[in-house]
């Protein structure tokens, strides 16, 4: 029976060296299907016949060129970190916070 402990310890806490960790590409797909149900979403919910509904649209429009300018430069890159979620949940959620985003612009102005 040895004191050794040298099976607890891992082979990079034991060396010292950094090992880099490959990080996944961006999921194109998910984000072109959810960049187009988004525009579908605002396309069912943003408008209406009014001026705030024209703002609704508007704000939708400047922000779907956003995002296509955001997942053009993370392919041109090839970006490897996870920030595609983000950009996933934010134009899924697109309808809800962009007609929140208007009545209290419209509510406080």
């Amino acid at each position: 029976m040895s004191d050794d402990n040298s099976e607890l310890i891992s082979p990079t806490e034991a060396t010292g060296a950094i090992v880099p960790v490959k990080q996944a590409p961006w999921h194109y797909w998910e984000l072109l299907i959810s960049f187009a149900i988004s525009l579908l979403l605002q396309a069912t919910f943003l408008p209406c016949m009014c001026s705030e509904g024209t703002v609704k649209t508007a704000f939708g429009g400047v922000f779907d060129i956003l995002i296509l300018c955001r997942i053009i430069i993370a392919n041109v890159l090839n970006e490897q970190v996870k920030g595609w979620i983000f950009y996933l949940v934010l134009t899924l959620t697109s309808a809800i916070w962009i007609t929140v985003l208007v009545h209290l612009l419209f509510v406080f102005f």
